[in-house]
């Protein structure tokens, strides 16, 4: 089997066995053991690379590799200070490295420009059968977070956004009208999911994609009012929609933007008192403030490099498990998020270097957005890359640890090697011409 066959089947299979089963692991209708096929498979795929091809290194992705080996040596001198026992550094491991190794597959798997837009409309496809899956779930679960295919729980906010932005970006290098249908239904969805954040989230995410569309062809255009009736739109829809955001408390309540800002604010700052009269932070900005708190009591060392990897990891393996320790030892309830979950256990020096480790991808896309030589579709390609680093890095340091969970960072990663092969081929084809 070729390289770039193996390449496409793992992302194809891992994608596919998310969207059949994760939902019901989720609801324990099944065992979760099915979810370690995909982290198995990416970690067989990348072997099999490594022992088939020489692995390339693109000195244009220099920051990247320095800021990825950086985390690495972090991760694992946090590990060997804090004496952490070798059962939780493979938890680590598997729960956030395995998954970076889908950029190593793909890089090195020889793609062709073909394969890489088939496999960018695969990712597409996805996206649009979560609407029948929506409305299947509307009939059977009702409108809330109780999860089926990627609609429910955490998965909402990002695959309503990734959707919005992946058919938002095709519509303003395509001019499909069908896109601006799709992205109501995508918002429709989104309310089916249950999820608050997004009446915030969409217009911010629309708009950086906007944004990154008019650098490249330097017109505004007619677009922008098409962009701010969307805009204005979305944060309307999901507001009167979505009971809690609205006074009335009920599907199509009376629009308050007022009301449902400070709600926002009331909600990211949310603290429960416990009847021992101990106070636990319940919103992600309490959440942040009081293991800021917790970690200054440290010692330097362990405030630069954590408390160690694993020490507050989730697992089924009862006696490995340590999720009460976010609790227990830093007063949070509920609201943990990448930002806590890599600072307490690599320090400060892993979350920097995790973050650059982020924000070089769209250093690297930036700098290639207005390249003569690179189509309308692949250029739309990396905006998308952009838009959906953007979604990892800012949601998922401050909303959710997206970056363990499969569903939706497989797509995430995809996509984000797709724009960087679009790069690397790029380079090849013009070293050739000179």
């Amino acid at each position: 089997m070729k390289i770039n066959e193996i390449a496409k089947a793992t992302i194809r299979i891992s994608v596919g066995i998310y969207l059949l089963f994760y939902w019901a692991a989720y609801q324990n209708i099944i065992s979760g053991t099915i979810l370690r096929i995909p982290e198995i498979l990416i970690f067989l795929s990348f072997t099999i690379i490594i022992l088939k091809n020489k692995p390339r290194v693109n000195k244009h992705n220099w920051g990247m590799r320095i800021s990825f080996y950086l985390f690495i040596f972090i991760f694992i001198i946090s590990g060997l200070y804090n004496n952490i026992g070798l059962a939780y550094f493979f938890l680590f491991f598997k729960s956030i490295i395995v998954f970076i190794l889908i950029y190593f597959i793909l890089l090195n798997s020889d793609l062709a420009i073909r394969e890489v837009r088939k496999l960018y409309h695969f990712v597409g496809f996805i996206f649009l059968i979560q609407i029948p899956i929506a409305l299947i779930k509307l009939f059977i679960f009702g409108s809330n977070e109780t999860p089926l295919g990627f609609i429910g729980s955490q998965l909402t906010t990002y695959f309503v956004l990734m959707a919005v932005t992946y058919y938002f970006t095709e519509y303003l290098f395509i001019y499909k009208k069908r896109n601006l249908i799709l992205i109501l239904l995508f918002f429709l969805v989104g309310i089916v999911g249950g999820k608050r954040s997004l009446a915030f989230f969409v217009p911010i995410v629309l708009l950086i994609t906007y944004i990154l569309f008019i650098i490249i062809k330097r017109n505004i255009g007619v677009n922008f009012f098409l962009l701010i009736s969307i805009l204005l739109l979305s944060f309307y829809i999901f507001i009167r929609t979505l009971p809690t955001l609205n006074p009335d408390n009920k599907v199509w309540g009376e629009f308050n933007a007022e009301y449902a800002l400070q709600y926002a604010k009331d909600y990211s700052y949310g603290e429960y008192k416990q009847s021992d009269m101990s106070l636990y932070a319940i919103g992600r900005s309490s959440a942040i403030e009081n293991t800021l708190k917790k970690m200054n009591e440290y010692p330097i060392i362990q405030q630069l490099i954590g408390i160690g990897p694993g020490s507050i990891i989730k697992t089924s393996v009862k006696k490995l498990d340590n999720r009460e320790v976010i609790t227990t030892e830093f007063g949070v309830l509920y609201g943990t998020n990448g930002f806590i979950f890599f600072l307490v256990q690599t320090g400060w020096l892993g979350l920097l270097s995790f973050l650059s480790f982020n924000l070089s991808f769209i250093w690297i896309y930036v700098k290639n957005l207005r390249r003569k030589e690179l189509i309308d579709e692949d250029k739309s390609i990396l905006i998308v890359a952009i838009a959906f680093t953007f979604i990892l890095t800012v949601l998922g340091f401050y909303y959710d640890v997206v970056h363990k969970v499969g569903p939706i960072i497989v797509i995430i990663y995809t996509i984000q090697s797709l724009g960087l092969i679009i790069i690397q081929n790029n380079n090849a084809t013009n070293q050739k011409s000179t």
